[in-house]
């Protein structure tokens, strides 16, 4: 990385002058936003720690959703979502789903368990504000095939949201908290 200190041929300007670059401030910009946040740190979006639970029907059910504004992510920007959930215990399907901009990039099916499970699912633009890639709800990728895809345009609001089906409607699951962050470099 070049020297990003103040050398003796140039002169000591401030952000949004005119004309001149700031060179007062672009030593601290190194590691640093516009806005004081460390670059590739994640910064935290949105949180629901309040229990949401589904019962009663098997219609899919929205138990979380976020607007991430257009132009949030830039080109290479991440979503990183991390949460937990419970099920009850039979052999009847909990289909849980994540969405980003209409486009599902992960889901998971839960049974035959009395399930408390926590996820992590990481959506991230590919050098590109229409071209996503994403991976499923557990760590564990057996089959690359599994990474989703998207074409969602990030330069409009786009809804991030996390539904629950349930098999039998006298069944119930819940959504006992989530937090988005955004990261970018």
């Amino acid at each position: 990385m070049a020297d990003q200190r103040i050398l003796s041929t140039e002169k000591m300007v401030g952000a949004g002058h005119a004309t001149l670059a700031d060179t007062l401030n672009r030593l601290a910009l190194v590691e640093h936003n516009n806005d004081g946040t460390h670059k590739g740190i994640g910064k935290l979006f949105a949180v629901q720690h309040a229990p949401i639970s589904h019962t009663g029907n098997t219609a899919e059910t929205t138990l979380f959703s976020v607007n991430i504004p257009g132009g949030t992510l830039g080109a290479n920007g991440r979503i990183r979502i991390n949460g937990f959930l419970l099920n009850t215990n039979s052999a009847n399907a909990k289909w849980w789903y994540l969405r980003f901009g209409g486009t599902l990039f992960s889901g998971a099916g839960l049974t035959t368990t009395d399930c408390a499970a926590f996820f992590h699912v990481g959506i991230w633009n590919e050098n590109s504000t229409n071209a996503q890639a994403g991976n499923p709800f557990f760590h564990v990728i057996n089959n690359p095939a599994n990474v989703r895809t998207g074409a969602v345009d990030t330069t409009q609001d786009q809804s991030l949201a996390i539904s629950v089906q349930l098999a039998n409607a006298g069944e119930t699951a819940t959504l006992r908290g989530v937090a988005v962050e955004i990261l970018k470099p």
